[in-house]
């Protein structure tokens, strides 16, 4: 066996020195570093994105709920609902059949809804492109068109709210002089699908159009989704764009005696 040397005991038996607190402080940092890494949500390249990346999910939703009925028009003669696309969809006892003058139906133009589907879409890619290329001019892409289905689904609700006396109209009894009407009704009654309306005689309860619960949550998610935006932009945006400008001051010494008799 061999023995140490009284060189190396001494090296052995030395405690060894304490850590200086820079390198206490940077091993600390770096330990600080490293768990942030891993317990952090999202991966380094959607840092600096978050509101985009919210914005698009937000737009992703307001795409599928464009599907949903957006408005509902409940009569004596059936229901009917309607999407933000233009389609309806009518569950009817055709009380007014054989009437002379049918109620007209609802026309709804969805081309707004075309164009929030097609703002959706470019607003995804360019925040997915962007996520690598970090370019200002997808970035600008993004922004507009997360703004945009925001102004294109408030536009869609106030078109489809005009539209609900049309809609109203398409499940109403229309005008009881018409004799295809009451023939109708006479009909439905019979069958025993609904009462017959004698004035004065029952009181009837129905209920007229209205907007969805499901078109107010559009409008609200999409203008959320836009202020999003919109404040991180603002957030982000250089002093030097708000119009900001320095004022530069030039002192200068007096002069003095001498150079005023000169």
């Amino acid at each position: 066996m061999v023995e140490p040397t009284p060189g190396q005991a001494d090296k052995r038996d030395r405690p060894t020195d304490p850590p200086s607190p820079s390198e206490g402080v940077s091993r600390r940092a770096a330990e600080v570093v490293k768990i942030r890494a891993l317990i952090s949500p999202l991966p380094a390249s959607f840092r600096g994105s978050e509101a985009y990346l919210f914005a698009a999910g937000v737009n992703i939703v307001v795409f599928f709920l464009l599907f949903q009925p957006w408005a509902v028009a409940i009569g004596r003669t059936g229901k009917i609902t309607a999407n933000a696309f233009g389609r309806l969809y009518v569950s009817s006892g055709l009380t007014n059949l054989w009437s002379a003058s049918p109620p007209p139906p609802a026309n709804i133009n969805g081309t707004w809804a075309v164009l929030v589907s097609v703002a959706v879409a470019v607003n995804v890619f360019a925040v997915v492109i962007n996520l690598q290329a970090r370019s200002d001019v997808l970035t600008r892409v993004a922004m507009g068109s997360a703004v945009a289905p925001a102004i294109f689904v408030v536009v869609a609700l106030v078109q489809m709210n005009t539209k609900l006396p049309a809609m109203r109209r398409m499940v109403g009894v229309g005008n009881t002089r018409d004799v295809g009407n009451q023939i109708g009704m006479v009909i439905r009654w019979a069958s025993g699908n609904g009462t017959y309306p004698v004035p004065g005689l029952r009181q009837v309860q129905y209920t007229t159009a209205a907007l969805t619960a499901t078109a107010w949550v559009e409008g609200a998610l999409a203008v959320l989704s836009a202020l999003v935006v919109i404040a991180q932009w603002a957030r982000k945006r250089p002093a030097a764009s708000h119009g900001q400008r320095r004022l530069r001051v030039k002192f200068s010494q007096p002069s003095s005696e001498s150079d005023r008799a000169e």
